[in-house]
């Protein structure tokens, strides 16, 4: 079943604005089916997974040292850095063995952003997942999920989440669950949420609210591994697509289908004749001329080291990959 979550957000145990049980009924109101508190070296929900009015509240820590990087350790039992600013890069080593050893799971943040990029180790680091999506879609989010797809290339299994990392709302700004992570989980507990994660069972979209977006192969879908057959089609489900934006599907380092929606709705679509390795797909959007100016103030302000770059296409929602094997090839 697709749960609806939240990897990353702060509350005032660290530099958050609100207290957790104030963060709790905002993300119940956004309809999340599970959420992830990760305050800044410290535990701000405590120790252990608990339900909040049916919501699964899975405790967790944002390892933080801005010259470092940002790491995020999710899980029941793992442990806590009290406070403590990581002083060695063999402290995220230390951390994210931990959290491995109590049963734990270990995410990269953000590893592009200009401000708090990841300077340990990104292609060797013993992460189980990589935060290609962090807080509203910018530059630096295009940039990692470009760096995710050019090691799929390579035939690496890196699972993609996205995490709004809420810390507060400004002026009519709802922020909390944008982007939004889907995981298809057979249950709604912590280990079950891990295991789907770590399949790559997951899909991204801009918000609660935003189009849910899926992709078959025969039985298979997003995190499976499947065997390529000239009589097998992979289909696209889109339930919103945006009058605008653009359906794509890549087949390893292939654009295979493109289709630009006319109107708002529902959108499928189905593609043969894939070449063995992976199939994902995404939907993509690009600013008005006015929107592009409004971009370029907001960004000079927010994200200073971005200004002044071109605007990119931005993506909307993506999915983790269906990988694909020949048939005389075992996988």
């Amino acid at each position: 079943m697709w749960l609806k979550g939240d990897t990353h957000m702060h509350t005032n145990v660290s530099d958050g604005a609100l207290p957790p049980e104030e963060l709790l009924k905002k993300a119940k109101k956004r309809g999340f089916d599970f959420i992830m508190i990760t305050d800044h070296n410290r535990h701000g929900a405590g120790n252990k997974s608990y339900y909040y009015e049916g919501m699964l509240v899975i405790p967790g820590e944002e390892v933080t040292q801005s010259k470092f990087g940002h790491l995020n350790i999710w899980g029941s039992g793992t442990p806590t850095m009290d406070g403590v600013r990581p002083e060695t890069s063999d402290v995220y080593y230390e951390a994210a063995n931990a959290a491995h050893e109590n049963g734990g799971f270990v995410s990269i943040n953000h590893p592009f952003d200009k401000r708090f990029f990841w300077d340990v180790d990104l292609e060797n680091f013993p992460a189980d997942s990589y935060e290609v999506w962090n807080t509203v879609m910018h530059g630096d989010n295009m940039t990692a999920i470009s760096w995710w797809h050019s090691q799929l290339l390579k035939g690496r299994r890196l699972p993609a989440v996205g995490g709004s990392d809420y810390h507060r709302d400004y002026y009519v700004t709802r922020l909390l669950g944008v982007p939004t992570t889907y995981v298809n989980a057979e249950e709604k507990t912590e280990e079950s949420i891990f295991k789907a994660i770590r399949e790559g069972r997951v899909f991204i979209t801009n918000s609660p609210n935003g189009g849910r977006i899926t992709i078959e192969y025969g039985d298979k879908t997003i995190g499976d591994t499947a065997t390529v057959n000239d009589d097998t089609a992979v289909v696209l489900k889109i339930s919103k697509l945006r009058k605008g934006m653009r359906a794509e599907i890549y087949n390893n380092d292939r654009l295979i289908y493109r289709h630009k929606a006319k109107t708002t709705g529902e959108h499928t679509a189905s593609v043969g004749h894939l070449m063995p390795g992976f199939v994902r797909a995404q939907i993509t959007y690009d600013f008005s001329a006015f929107e592009k100016a409004v971009y370029k103030k907001i960004v000079a302000k927010v994200f200073p080291p971005d200004a002044g770059l071109p605007v990119p296409t931005f993506a909307y929602a993506l999915t983790n990959p269906i990988w694909l094997t020949s048939s005389d090839e075992k996988g």
